[in-house]
Order: C-alpha cells, then structure tokens, then sequence
C-alpha cells in the first residue's frame, strides 16, 4: 500500500505513549492506550492489503503468512534470545522457569493466555515479567489466524456487505469486553475476543465504513477531533478505568478519525504527524516495543522496582539505540528479501520448534537449578514453599465461592472456631494455624480472595465481584454458631488506606463485634522491594549472608503507619485484639527476609512462605491454642 508519513506518526506517538506509561506511569496515566492505537493502525493497514490483494485477484494465505513470518519473527527471535541469555546469568531457577513458559507461549503467539491465567496475585509481579509486552503481538496473531480466510469468504459470496458484517463482528467483541470486566476483567484486558474490536475499528476504516471527508479544511477537524480523543485518553483514563470496553472507543475512534483524514494530502495541523521525529519513531516502532519492556524489567531486577530518573532514561536511550539497530540491520534485510530466496514459512516452523524446545527444556528442569550449589538451591525452594491449598481454597477469580464452600482446615471432624479472612496474605497464615489446631483437635475455616480485602462494598476495578463476595462471607460469619474468632488481615499496601477501604474494613468490624465474634486484627505484613528466595539464593551463591537483606525497618513503619493508627483507633472502639507481624520479622534495623535456623521467609517478595507464616504466628497460636508439648 502506499507509505503514509501520518499513520507512521500514529505509530510514533503510539510507542512512544506505551514507552512513557512503562517508564513513568504517573506522568502518562493512559499511555497503555498506545497498545489499542497499534490494534488499529494494524487492522486498517492489514485489511487494505488484503482488500487490494482480493480485488486484483492476487491474494493468497501462505503468501500472506509469509508476509507476517518475515515481519515479526526476526527482530522477535533475537529480543526472544536476549532474554534468555541475560535470564540465565541474572533469574533464580523459579523465575527462569517461568521465563522458559512465557518464551514458548511467545513463539506460538498465546503469551496472551499465559499471562491471564498466571495473572493472579501470587505470580511474579507484572513489573519483572520480561515478555508480558508480547500479549499484544499474540493477540494480533491469533486475530489474524481467523480473520483473512473469513475476510476472504465475505468478499467472495456478500462483498456488499463485509462493512456490514466487520461492525457486527466489532459489536459483537464489544460486547464481550464489557461483559467479562464485570466477571473476568484480566480476560477481558489479554484474550482476543473482547480486543477484536479495536482491530475491526481499523478494518471499517479501511472499507470507509467510518464516515470520511475529501475536502481538506474538514479534513483537519476530522484530525483535530481524532488528536483530542487520543491526548484525552493519554491524559485522562487510568489503569483504574475498567479497560477495554467503552472506554477503549476514544483512543480507537481518534485513532480511526486520524487515519481517515488523510493527514499527509491536507494543509494544516494533520501534517503534525507526517512531519519532524515521529514518523522515524514510528518505523522503528515494532523493534522498539519489543526491546523497551525486557530493558525496563532486567533494571527493576536489578535495581529495585522503582528505577530513578536517570536508570529510566538511560533504559529508553538504550531501547533507541537497539530499536534502529534492529531495524536497519534485521527488519529491513528480512522484509527487502525475496520469498524465493529463504523458505519462509518452513524457516519459521523451524526457529519456533527451537525457541520452544529451549522454552520446554528450561521450564521441565525447573529452571536449570544446578547452575547454582546445593545450599543456594535450597534458598531458592522457598519460591515454592506456599500454601498448598491455593488452588482449591484460594478464590482469584469469578465465580462467587459460597459460604458452605469455603475449606475447612486442621482437624476436620471438629467444627472450625476460627475463621482467616482476608485477602491472599490470610493464605499461609491460615496454613500454619491449622497445623496448630490440628494438634488441639480444632480447625480453621479459611476465606481468602485475591485483591478482596475482608472490607464491606470495596473492590478494585479488576474483581467488581469482591463486593459481593464480601457480603455472603459476612452473612456467612455472623449466621455461624462454631466460628468464635474472626482474624481479618490484608495487604493494604496493593490498595492504599483509602475512605472506601477504611469504611468497610469498620463495617465488618463493627457487624462482626455485635454477633458476639472475637475479632483479630493482623497488623500490615511488610513487603519486600525484591524477591526473597531469589535474593537469599544469590547472596548465599556470592558468599555473602542473606540475614542481611530486607527493608529498613524505618520505611516499613513510615508507609503502614497510616494503617496501623486506624486498627489501633478499631481495637479502641470495638475491642478488636491486635496482632503485629513486625515483632517477629523485624528488629530495630530491617525487616527480614531470612531467619537463620528457620529459612526464607517469603516465598515472593509480596507474601510470606509457610514457613515464614508459621514462625510469624506462632506467639498467636500459643494464646488460641496453647504451647506446644
């Protein structure tokens, strides 16, 4: 198709928006939003080839399949190969491990579905998954699987009506989106069906199905409007704005607006994009958006979540520099030769059956441990060392578990007494009291949700079904004549002490103190700036000591005082029982990662192990069930 200067400036600002969001979330709130601009400068560029390729009776499936191999799979393989060579010397076993799933499910394009299902609270954070970027590319690739063929066949038998059917398809996908951020938000954010819309969104524009204009002063209030759109979604949505859905239809639609303006064949403010930096930005934007994100991750390993100005910087430059080199040296050699020369789809199977085999062997062996000595794989292990139960006690998503259905630990044929309810920090604690209850012949009754706080008509805009899930364990507690003490513990630190928390956190209180239930409060649990077990095994490995690691205890006691002074105001007014984690895992210095004798106790850096939680309760214990013999 002909080369526009203007939707190459899309592309810049598109990257460059994601780039800033990764780089500076605060300061471009809806930069994410560059990643719904791509799906639809994509859809548009895609369906006038293919259009054209139709309509001059040259199109062909395998052709177009080697188009994309070509486009995608170079620059992919080399960032796919970087990855893994710096995740050998620098990623524990546990976490190249996971390396090893996400490269597989990057070279057969489903990182997408990968990153959904592992998308809950325990799994590594987002912030150190080196290839969580590519869902996009697979989403791309997965829509384009389907979409030629039936593309194809609309053409062939309704060419009349393809526009007709692309808006019902893009309906359709719409509809999914806000259906499943009602139950599934994460689903709704990486699967393909709730994003088909916004690659439709390009496909319209490439039939003229969007209403579009010749003359060139509307032609510039057509851009204008479609700039405004995006500058607002840039400046105004936020990662706490259910996402996609309505929502994404701004920077969709002023993406679309931009593209049927025809910037680059009118005078005025659409030559914007067609002028100066962003069209060079633009042509390297696929290489740059697939070497920015590993760069940011491997510094936040490295460096602590939280990467200065200057490591910022300095990872954008550095993304700069391989993006060019990329392009001119990979991307533009693989796209300039010609099909006849290189098997291309074959040479892709190829160098996909090898990625995954890489992928399949590091992930089987558990991240290749023996990289490391014994007594640094044993540090390590910790990584594994959570509450067995997540998986049948735990609720990270929809659908609602009921009251009834809420496991039973310890001794079994008794009653539980005791009731853990909290979000996912009440999983290993409720793992470690039932091991004291067992022994007196008692049980836990354990209620934990992901990012569910025990607070009355809270949630987050990912898991809107916590309000109600809260509300049945409520009804639940206070109906049940065995549950005597309640123990609510959360991580405040993933919500922040606002109104909305601190008011229902009150309310269950309060509603639980009047059914005559005794209420323990669990003070915050400090949280780590690095990964336990994987800090632990490196200094072990390096000769140093890990009971040197953690975080000062002066900025754990800064960030949860709020919190503290409001359980303090709580066991004032309602006579709740307190109980503070930081009297065993903190000294006047740090808090710990490592108790000597003991071990790791976190098994990531947001919860504790089991180990961890066992040694953190036991003074609790002592007071519910008694001393051990």
């Amino acid at each position: 198709m002909t080369r526009r200067l203007d939707i190459q400036g899309l592309r810049g600002i598109a990257v460059l928006s994601v780039i800033m969001f990764h780089a500076f979330g605060t300061i471009l709130p809806g930069g994410f939003v560059g990643v719904d601009i791509f799906f639809v400068i994509s859809g548009y560029v895609i369906t006038t080839i293919i259009r054209r390729d139709i309509e001059t009776g040259s199109f062909s499936i395998a052709e177009f399949y080697r188009r994309r191999a070509r486009r995608i799979l170079p620059a992919l393989a080399v960032v796919l190969l970087a990855c893994l060579a710096v995740g050998y010397v620098s990623f524990g076993p546990d976490r190249f491990k996971k390396l090893g799933a996400s490269v597989v499910a990057t070279t057969f394009f489903g990182s997408n579905v990968l990153f959904w299902r592992t998308s809950g609270y325990f799994d590594v954070a987002a912030e150190l998954k080196p290839l969580l970027h590519t869902w996009s590319l697979a989403v791309e690739e997965q829509f384009y699987i389907l979409y030629p063929p039936l593309l194809l066949l609309m053409t062939k038998f309704a060419p009349r009506r393809t526009p007709m059917f692309l808006l019902l398809g893009a309906c359709s996908s719409l509809l999914i989106a806000e259906f499943l951020l009602r139950t599934d938000a994460s689903a709704a954010f990486f699967l393909t069906p709730p994003r088909g819309f916004e690659l439709l969104i390009g496909a319209l524009c490439a039939y003229q199905a969007i209403p579009s204009t010749t003359r060139p002063w509307s032609s510039n209030i057509v851009f204008a409007v479609g700039l405004a759109l995006i500058l607002g979604s840039l400046l105004f949505i936020s990662p706490g704005v259910p996402f996609p859905g309505l929502a994404a239809l701004a920077p969709c639609l002023g993406a679309a607006f931009i593209i049927n303006a025809g910037a680059t064949v009118s005078p005025g403010v659409g030559t914007l994009l067609a002028r100066g930096p962003l069209p060079a930005i633009g042509n390297v934007s696929y290489s740059l958006y697939l070497w920015h994100w590993p760069i940011l991750v491997f510094l936040r390993f490295a460096f602590g979540v939280d990467l200065s100005l200057t490591a910022s910087l300095l990872a954008i430059a550095l993304a700069l520099c391989l993006a060019f080199t990329s392009y001119r040296f990979i991307e533009q050699p693989f796209l300039r030769t010609q099909t006849t020369r290189i098997p291309v789809l074959s040479t892709a199977a190829a160098l996909s059956v090898a990625f995954g085999l890489a992928g399949v062997f590091i992930f089987a062996s558990k991240g290749i441990p023996s990289r490391f000595d014994t007594s640094a794989q044993q540090l390590f292990a910790f990584s594994e060392d959570f509450s067995p139960h997540r998986g049948d006690c735990h609720t990270q998503r929809a659908p609602i578990k009921p009251y009834e259905g809420n496991c039973v630990l310890g001794d079994r044929k008794q009653s539980a007494d005791l009731a853990i309810w909290g979000d996912s920090h009440g999983a290993e604690l409720a793992i470690a009291l039932a091991a004291r209850a067992a022994s007196a012949h008692r049980s836990v009754m354990q209620i934990t949700s992901s990012s569910c706080p025990p607070a009355i008509g809270f949630s987050l805009a990912e898991n809107r079904w916590c309000v109600e899930q809260n509300a049945r364990t409520l009804r639940g507690l206070v109906a049940d004549p065995h549950v005597r003490t309640v123990l609510l513990t959360a991580n405040v630190f993933r919500y922040g002490p606002n109104t909305d928390l601190l008011r229902g956190f009150e309310s269950s209180i309060k509603n639980l103190t009047i059914a005559g239930k005794e209420v323990v409060l669990v003070e915050q649990i400090p949280v780590m700036d690095k990964d336990p077990p994987e800090a632990a095994g490196f200094a072990l490995a390096q000769g140093k000591s890990p009971k040197l690691i953690g975080m000062k205890r002066s900025t754990v006691d800064r960030t949860s005082q709020a919190w503290r002074e409001f359980l303090v105001h709580m066991h004032e007014k309602y006579g709740a029982r307190l109980f503070d984690p930081e009297v065993r895992l903190c000294d006047q210095e740090i808090c710990h990662i490592f108790q000597e004798g003991i071990g790791v106790l976190y098994f990531n850096p947001d919860h504790l192990s089991v180990t961890g939680a066992s040694f953190v309760v036991q003074p609790l214990a002592d007071a519910l069930y008694g001393k051990p013999n």
